[in-house]
């Protein structure tokens, strides 16, 4: 009976090491999302497309096409309800005089009121897939107390212009 407690005790110290290496890990997540499966404005169909991660405009439209991304908490397997991202990035081709504009908002969950946390708008680049990013302090979420979305506003007055966005991300930056 002692050598079966002996080994009870010496397996469950074996199991215990990982675990308790594990709780230790203080990685924040990265939360991410493909353009392509955004909830898209109902005002907007018949304006846009998908093609893999990707959001455009579909041939021969203009105009401008609005889409959000429900943002959650990655962190929440680390035990945190206060992720420490401080970055939010846009990956994205426009090569031409098309537009996209990126917001980071913050919501009350009682009151629905909206705080705009960071927006940008990508700079048109002359090669394609570029990145843009905003920053904000690294104490800006908190799951506990609100809820967060990304809305993009993808923008041309010609269909000589092709802005294309294909990814988001909340991060660390360190």
């Amino acid at each position: 009976m002692k050598k079966l407690h002996a080994l009870i005790m010496a397996t469950v110290a074996l199991l215990a090491t990982p675990v308790a290496s594990f709780a230790q890990f203080t990685d924040e997540g990265v939360w991410t999302s493909v353009c392509s499966v955004g909830v898209i404005d109902e005002a907007n169909v018949g304006l846009y497309q998908f093609n893999g991660s990707n959001l455009f405009f579909a041939n021969g439209r203009t105009g401008s096409i609005i889409a959000r991304y429900n943002v959650v908490n990655t962190s929440n397997a680390f035990g945190t309800q206060q992720p420490a991202w401080n970055t939010f990035e846009l990956g994205y081709t426009d090569i031409g005089a098309g537009t996209i504009t990126a917001f980071l908002y913050e919501v009350n969950p009682c009151t629905g009121a909206q705080t705009t946390i960071c927006s940008f708008t990508a700079p048109n680049s002359a090669v394609g897939g570029s990145c843009a990013t905003c920053t904000f302090p690294s104490t800006t979420f908190d799951f506990e107390s609100n809820l967060y979305f990304i809305a993009l506003v993808v923008s041309r007055t010609s269909t000589q212009q092709n802005p294309i966005a294909s990814t988001l991300r909340l991060y660390a930056n360190p």
